[in-house]
């Protein structure tokens, strides 16, 4: 791929292994819309990211990723942004067809707010004000009937 004639959108794909693959593309403006890059996994963040993870444009041969459509086989759960001031987004991987609970408490261990997943759900926005989350340490646990995960999440207001 030498040029794509419309913008880029990669985005919130925490599982992405290969971007390298792009880095001749966005080094040299092969892109002819807007390019957004962010919220993916390590070393594919923003151009930059890719410029700095890639360099001497080497090529690495893709492997493990994700394709589009397809749903990403480990339970993963990723908080921005984090710390948080008035909104958070919780990015949900890997929930494919189980249900699931989003369970955010204090440090005291009491539930703040407790909240039914659907399968496939990736998305969950919070408004922290609307749930009366105020400054401070929460956890946040996502729960299936076979996994749980834990996050910590930090608000500063």
């Amino acid at each position: 791929l030498t040029s794509i004639g419309q913008n880029l959108n990669i985005s919130f794909n925490f599982s992405l292994s290969d971007c390298c693959s792009i880095d001749d593309l966005l080094a040299n403006a092969g892109v002819g819309g807007t390019t957004i890059i962010f919220y993916n996994a390590s070393g594919c963040n923003s151009v930059s990211d890719i410029s700095n993870s890639c360099g001497n444009n080497s090529i690495i041969i893709p492997g493990g990723g994700i394709a589009f459509g397809q749903q990403a086989e480990d339970l993963k759960m990723s908080l921005y942004p984090n710390p948080a001031t008035t909104e958070v987004t919780v990015l949900l991987e890997g929930l494919g067809d189980k249900t699931g609970t989003l369970v955010i408490s204090d440090l005291l261990g009491r539930t703040i707010l407790q909240q039914r997943l659907e399968p496939g759900q990736m998305l969950v926005n919070l408004d922290l004000a609307e749930h009366d989350l105020g400054s401070g340490i929460y956890q946040v646990l996502l729960r299936t009937d076979t996994e749980q995960l834990v996050q910590r999440l930090v608000i500063e207001r």
